[in-house]
């Protein structure tokens, strides 16, 4: 890794990894190590991953090849299939780890076991592989093997509490859009894996991270748990008379005149800008139902973009909540230049955003789109493995990929 960032390359170049996961945390993580030019190689059932049957698709028509879930979270992957319910095909992966620097992993507690690849024994056998395994609530505890989706680890993240209102109990619980839970967990993964990656470069040595997407959740939200105990929870579109829970300030998500926005006036100075921003009476110091009705009408006569700079002048916090439309056209993000043009070969050339960090010397690069289901079986098990195309062939047969 130090001979690649001294040649001006990519952070990761020289490194392999093997992902065996699924839908977003665990593809997520290993997206980001390729995103820094880590030779990432995706495991898929014959089948594929099932985020390829996760809407929205190219046309709206539903393809497993053109799932924006799957094209977003595979970008600068090689992929390939293998089936590990039989004997050849888990003797493969076996082989494939001891090319490997990274094994990213998020099978079920005993599924490795199962399969007579306990991770006692990969360890043991290559003592430089990094093994991140991703699960919802780890490996140990008294929760390792219960099933769970997004919904269930946000709120048992402490999500959930953001999200409250006087309804709790008489409507379905409520969620962050998009996956938000298992984004969280997978950029943890990857922040540790990395830390393990530097640990191995000194070293030598691999190390197993135990990584429970519920933990990195409650990690993010350490501020809203401590919360919890200690107020009463308030909705995510709080008035300002209820929102302020007795303090002099208020924030919340409230509609204005062409979408939404949110406002976050909690300190003395913020809500001071915030009352000269609508007009309030001179003197306004506390939230009353009069200056709550005051706000909306305000905000019903102003646009997002108004209401963001008028509130910035005044240095009090508002950001907008964007579409997706909106964010491709936004200028901050164009002149950041976030989204580039990726060519794929059954969708086209289509914006994608890229990274949320920028390194000077080691600068994100869009090498490959997603993969397509078992694409690169040629190149990996004839490459890496040494196999021909007559063995490629009869393996595929017996439906070991």
């Amino acid at each position: 890794m130090a001979d690649a960032l001294a040649r001006g390359a990519d952070a990761l170049e020289g490194i392999k990894v093997l992902e065996l996961g699924s839908l977003v945390a665990a593809p997520y993580c290993a997206k980001l190590l390729a995103d820094m030019g880590a030779e990432v190689v995706k495991v898929e059932p014959p089948a594929g991953d099932p985020a390829r049957a996760r809407g929205p698709f190219f046309k709206d028509l539903p393809d497993p090849e053109t799932s924006a879930l799957y094209l977003y979270l595979n970008t600068n992957k090689r992929g390939i299939t293998l089936n590990l319910e039989v004997a050849s095909g888990r003797a493969l992966l076996q082989e494939l780890l001891a090319q490997v620097d990274v094994f990213i992993e998020d099978t079920p507690p005993g599924r490795l076991e199962e399969w007579g690849l306990p991770l006692a024994h990969l360890r043991q056998l290559y003592p430089g592989l990094i093994v991140t395994s991703i699960t919802p609530f780890g490996r140990t505890g008294p929760y390792r093997r219960y099933r769970a989706y997004d919904i269930n680890l946000f709120h048992g993240g402490g999500q959930g509490f953001m999200v409250r209102n006087d309804a709790l109990g008489k409507r379905p619980p409520l969620t962050g859009g998009g996956y938000l839970a298992e984004f969280d967990g997978g950029l943890s993964a990857a922040v540790a894996t990395l830390g393990a990656l530097y640990h191995q470069g000194l070293t030598g040595l691999g190390q197993h991270l135990d990584c429970s997407i519920q933990e990195a959740v409650m990690a993010l939200e350490r501020a809203t748990l401590t919360r919890y105990p200690n107020e009463v929870a308030g909705s995510a579109t709080t008035p300002l008379s209820a929102g302020s829970r007795g303090r002099s300030g208020m924030s919340g998500t409230q509609p204005c005149k062409d979408g939404w926005v949110t406002i976050a006036a909690l300190e003395e100075h913020q809500w001071a800008g915030l009352m000269k921003l609508i007009g309030a009476p001179p003197g306004s110091l506390r939230p009353t139902p009069e200056l709550d009705e005051l706000l909306r009408a305000w905000l019903a006569a102003h646009t997002m973009d108004e209401i963001y700079h008028g509130a910035e002048a005044l240095s009090v916090p508002a950001g907008r909540l964007h579409t997706s439309k909106d964010l491709l056209a936004s200028a901050q993000l164009q002149a950041r230049e976030f989204f580039q043009s990726i060519d794929h070969p059954r969708t086209g050339a289509l914006p994608y955003p890229t990274a949320g960090y920028r390194m000077s010397a080691t600068p994100w690069r869009a090498r490959r789109p997603a993969p397509l289901l078992g694409q690169h079986n040629t190149e990996v098990y004839c490459g890496w493995l040494q196999r021909s195309q007559v063995e490629l062939t009869r393996l595929a047969d017996a439906g070991a990929i």
